[in-house]
């Protein structure tokens, strides 16, 4: 995984390593990314990286890469082949429960609401995606007056989540290696 690619960043709650489906989901630029460990864009918050730190590299990453389109790391270019927001291929990704709460993501009455709804899901893909665009929620409330009740709720949730090991399927894995299975899944916990 390329650490400032679109699968290391916040707002794409389907992948992070070894853990998610084979395209990934913009909920910034509503686009599927169908090619997340090659793309990126000036938004990029880093789940890998501490709140503070995540902030002051987006900061550098934004002057060299666009806010306005997913384009490759490599060379900055926008590929339209790289993403889709075709109506055929969102309909495709929504089959999964998973995406189909992420690809909602704001679109609901209220983004907590779908933050809610992963919550529910059982699964590692879905506290993944709960994580991960729960970090965006979180640091939008905070900017916009500090005051965020429903974050509070975040905050139990995840800590509630923490005394419990995820149970990872061989479909929650994004790519298995030249290793056995039951290893893999141990590497991904």
């Amino acid at each position: 995984m390329k650490l400032h690619s679109c699968q290391n960043c916040w707002f794409n709650g389907l992948q992070y390593g070894p853990l998610g489906l084979a395209v990934g989901y913009c909920a910034r630029h509503k686009k599927i990314l169908n090619v997340p460990d090659g793309t990126t864009c000036g938004l990029h918050l880093r789940k890998d990286l501490t709140l503070i730190r995540a902030i002051e590299v987006s900061e550098i990453h934004k002057e060299k890469y666009s806010i306005e389109i997913v384009c490759r790391i490599n060379d900055g270019l926008h590929y339209d082949s790289d993403i889709s927001d075709n109506q055929k291929d969102m309909e495709l990704l929504k089959k999964d429960s998973v995406a189909d709460t992420v690809t909602d993501y704001g679109e609901l009455g209220s983004t907590i609401e779908s933050l809610a709804q992963l919550k529910a899901m059982p699964g590692a893909r879905a506290e993944l995606a709960m994580l991960s665009l729960g970090r965006g929620y979180a640091n939008n409330c905070v900017l916009r007056d500090g005051k965020w009740t429903s974050g509070v709720h975040l905050y139990w949730w995840s800590r509630l989540r923490l005394a419990y090991i995820p149970k990872i399927e061989v479909a929650d894995l994004l790519s298995v290696g030249a290793i056995q299975l039951s290893r893999q899944i141990e590497l991904t916990l």
